[in-house]
């Protein structure tokens, strides 16, 4: 009775439950994955079982709901889960010998990949062993979906940034209220705190959040990271010089400080989402790796207290996650001042080009206009996709390279499934392999096991995977494969 993907829901005393665990625990991207399953089966409740890191919190005992918090095995442990959550091998020593403990075709129905690292650090061939292939990829880097690296017919990809996550239904993002003025805010708020410094955290009012002025922040800029990197460390070093030079100097605003392990030189205050930043006009948010679609939750922590990001990594997708003309980008900067190849490589970045990049920041921050202009009411980016209606269904897939990200932050779950091709085919997948693996699980019938299911696995091609639809799918997967080629 799985197969509906119905939109009405059944009374809770009648309710049934579709059972998930998590493995290989990577804790960011979890959440997404709730979403999307709360997606697919609107008339069950979620009962996760097992280490279920971030997707703890979204338990509201209503649609999700907590079950043994134990391993495959331990007394009173289910027997059987219809899917499993499974991040990349890079994480899988935190499960130490409990490692792999569900098994697709085994013990559980179906699994799903959930990754929120970079793709060079992990090992993509190394998953724990399975009898098919993920019903769905959930990844924060468009990497392995450039490389065509899992075949459309039988998995779906969602690019699934972990920044995007943070967006949804958050008033620090989409409703955000500043005194002494703001770009595109409709009206100065004349209740915003005067002093940010006293703040901890924006503070809620009528939904919204309150960042008091920004511009007159007792500080420039901040930089914290515990992985360092050199082109991070050599930027913040650059700034620090900088904002030292007399002529750059605001009165009593000028300081750089380094919260982190990374070239540190203050500690940090309490950790919050909001926090360190609080005082700060300024974050250097620099990803750690340059690679296509990924984008972390540093750009999104920056713009949550209130500050303008200075972002290095792919601006393309971060502009498809937070509105472009919200953060300084130093990759258009280096591209738009004749510093292409710093633009085109940061490790051809001279010191010309760093001290360029410091400069133009701090002429941004004696400038109060331009800086203001940064100050965005809602710094969620807009898909103004076109009509659809002639481009048929693959017309809502995304733009250019880059696929929508999941989940969507303007768009509630009905309407994602309604206009977002993917979600809706990576849903009736997931629908379709729970009934399967519950099918199976009393047929006594059992495939071959395999670590790797991409489509360059050696002997792909002789173990082919046939996917059982009992739901047809919203449209073929091969026309996916066709419009990417």
């Amino acid at each position: 009775e799985i197969p509906s993907l119905g939109e009405g829901e059944e009374a809770p005393a009648r309710r049934r439950h579709v059972v998930v665990g998590f493995q290989s625990r990577g804790f960011y991207n979890y959440k997404a994955t709730i979403r999307l399953l709360r997606q697919a089966f609107p008339e069950h409740d979620l009962l996760l079982v097992g280490q279920a890191g971030d997707a703890a919190s979204l338990v509201d005992n209503d649609r999700v709901k907590r079950g043994h918090a134990g391993w495959p095995g331990d007394p009173g442990f289910p027997p059987y889960v219809d899917i499993v959550v499974e991040g990349p091998n890079v994480h899988r020593h935190i499960d130490g010998d409990r490692a792999c403990g569900f098994v697709a075709g085994r013990n559980t129905g179906a699994w799903i990949q959930s990754i929120a690292e970079p793709a060079h650090v992990y090992d993509d061939t190394l998953w724990c062993p399975h009898d098919a292939p993920p019903a769905a990829r959930l990844d924060t880097s468009l990497a392995k979906f450039v490389e065509r690296a899992y075949l459309e017919r039988s998995t779906s990809y969602l690019w699934a940034p972990y920044s995007q996550m943070h967006l949804v239904g958050n008033a620090a993002f989409s409703d955000r209220r500043f005194s002494g003025g703001g770009g595109e805010t409709e009206t100065e708020n004349v209740n915003a705190v005067a002093s940010v410094g006293q703040e901890r955290e924006p503070a809620e009012s009528n939904g919204g959040a309150e960042y008091g002025d920004v511009f007159k922040r007792p500080f420039l800029a901040a930089y914290m990271s515990s992985d360092c990197k050199g082109h991070r460390d050599v930027f913040f070093a650059h700034l620090q010089r900088r904002a030292s030079v007399a002529q750059n100097k605001r009165h009593g605003v000028h300081e750089v400080h380094a919260l982190g392990a990374c070239s540190h030189t203050h500690s940090s205050p309490p950790m919050s989402e909001y926090s360190p930043f609080r005082e700060y006009r300024f974050v250097e948010t620099f990803e750690s790796a340059e690679e296509i679609g990924y984008v972390t939750e540093k750009l999104g922590s920056a713009l949550a207290s209130g500050a303008v990001p200075v972002y290095w990594g792919d601006p393309g997708a971060a502009a498809m996650v937070f509105d472009a003309r919200a953060f300084i980008d130093a990759k258009k900067f280096w591209s738009e001042n004749g510093m292409v190849a710093a633009a085109n490589a940061v490790g051809a970045a001279t010191d010309g080009d760093w001290e360029s990049l410091a400069q133009h920041v701090i002429d941004v921050d004696k400038n109060e206009e331009h800086f203001r202009s940064f100050l965005l009411a809602d710094v969620r980016a807009r898909h103004d996709e076109e009509d659809d209606s002639e481009g048929g269904v693959l017309s809502g897939l995304g733009k250019g390279v880059y696929p929508f990200p999941f989940p969507d932050a303007r768009l509630d779950p009905a309407q994602e499934l309604e206009r977002r091709p993917r979600v809706k085919q990576a849903a009736t997948r997931l629908v379709n392999a729970v009934a399967a693996g519950r099918r199976r699980r009393f047929s006594g019938e059992q495939r071959k096991l395999r670590n790797n299911w991409r489509a360059d696995a050696p002997g792909a091609d002789e173990a082919a995977f046939e996917e059982e639809r009992p739901l047809a799918l919203p449209f073929e997967p091969e026309l996916l494969e066709a419009e990417r080629r």
